[in-house]
């Protein structure tokens, strides 16, 4: 059998699936921040015990979430109760669903099991119609591409026992009837959003540009301005590589310095690692869930120690998740001198990020000495400038309701470069 999960921003809602594909119960729990994964095996194994299912008959699970600070729980309380982790749906996993949209990221896990279900089960186009917090409403056209769709602010929901209201009804030869119900008022309502949207500046980062530069500078902006304005629902996954593109001549990229096998080599989007590099900053500071990072090989002029992300296209990305309960904005500009990083959202609480970053190895670069005929003799000539490198942890220092803690956000590594000197032999 196979069981499903879905946590939403209110509740969590289980299913569990027979061999023939029938649905066997539907069940749901209070979406809870402060459960463990032990707790959720409690609740999970009640609710089996309560529909008269063995969960020890359960040989698959999946799980689908718009609320990622829950998923490490959920994932570790479904491989603890089943003895093998659950498929997450999200960014790898391949649904065969055609997303005809120019940042894919921002397609919420739940959107995407509800439009590759609906194609399961009837003919292209379709409208899909999801109603959680909010109600979301997505289409996929004739061709079975997905095309977006829009978040409708949610709608009070009515709920009965069906029992209940059979045993008043009775034999139905009264002319009325009155019928107890369950009244369940939305929690984001269109005054709440209007109140709340990108209210706040979650962070603000900036390093400083060399705009002398021109190519790299050129760079820099059409990265910047592919980011900039990027909206991200709860839940959604924000791919640097995705939303920026393959840095190629042809998209307006051209040559600049950039590290590549260790080397400093001059390739096509050159300098694009700054916005990604002032994004990360950023993300750290607003405390939101990094996904995927990589440090630079070597140390970078334009941030802090632990507080770069380089990315590759089509090898090496930057991603992170909006695990906040509301949507947030990025706004990139390239201005007198810097790359400036803003994330908007709506604050919850008093919580600050600040950084701190430890060095834990210091690797000196040495010097090597060249023979040169072409020079005079004692005469020297720096080919190569060393690189210091370094072994480092970086923590985010997080201040909320008068306590501070601190959270390792990342270990990074940095070789050394060493010093190449020509030495002159010649008359």
């Amino acid at each position: 059998m196979l069981l499903a999960v879905d946590i939403g921003n209110s509740t969590i809602s289980t299913g569990l699936f027979g061999l023939d594909g029938e649905l066997r119960f539907l069940a749901s729990l209070d979406t809870d921040y402060r459960k463990t994964a032990d707790q959720i095996c409690v609740d999970l194994m009640n609710l089996f015990q309560l529909y008269h299912f063995r969960y020890e008959d359960v040989t698959d699970s999946i799980l689908c979430s718009v609320v990622p600070p829950l998923n490490f729980m959920m994932e570790k309380a479904l491989t603890r109760l089943l003895g093998k982790p659950p498929v997450v749906v999200g960014p790898g996993v391949k649904t065969g669903l055609n997303i005809r949209l120019a940042v894919q990221s921002q397609v919420g896990a739940d959107i995407v099991a509800d439009a590759v279900s609906a194609l399961e089960q009837f003919t292209a186009p379709i409208i899909t119609i999801d109603m959680g917090t909010a109600t979301t409403v997505t289409a996929v056209d004739a061709d079975g591409a997905f095309r977006g769709g829009a978040i409708i602010p949610g709608k009070s929901g009515v709920q009965f026992d069906v029992e209940t209201a059979k045993e008043i009804i009775g034999d139905g030869s009264q002319a009325s009837y009155s019928i107890p119900v369950t009244i369940t008022q939305p929690t984001i309502t269109e005054a709440v959003l209007r109140e709340r949207l990108f209210r706040d500046t979650l962070a603000r980062t900036a390093t400083n540009l060399n705009e002398g530069n021109a190519p790299r500078t050129n760079n820099v902006r059409l990265a910047a301005k592919a980011i900039n304005g990027t909206i991200l629902n709860p839940g959604d996954v924000f791919s640097y590589n995705t939303v920026v593109g393959e840095r190629t001549q042809a998209r307006g990229y051209q040559e600049a310095h950039a590290y590549s096998g260790g080397k400093i080599i001059d390739e096509f989007g050159g300098g694009v690692c700054q916005p990604s590099s002032t994004l990360y900053m950023a993300v750290l500071r607003a405390d939101l869930e990094v996904v995927e990072r990589h440090n630079h090989s070597f140390t970078v002029s334009y941030t802090p120690l632990g507080e770069d992300a380089t990315v590759d296209y089509g090898n090496l990305d930057f991603r992170f998740a909006n695990n906040t309960a509301y949507p947030i904005k990025i706004l990139a500009e390239q201005t007198d001198g810097q790359m400036i990083m803003t994330i908007i959202g709506t604050k919850t609480s008093d919580k600050t990020v600040a950084t701190r970053t430890e060095v834990l190895e210091t690797y000196k670069p040495e010097t090597v000495e060249k023979q040169d005929s072409s020079l005079a003799a004692g005469e020297t000539q720096v080919e190569t400038s060393g690189i210091t490198g370094y072994s480092t942890r970086t923590y985010k220092v997080i201040t909320e309701n008068g306590k501070t803690t601190e959270v390792l956000a990342n270990k990074s590594t940095y070789s050394k470069r060493d010093e190449v000197v020509s030495v002159g032999t010649g008359s």
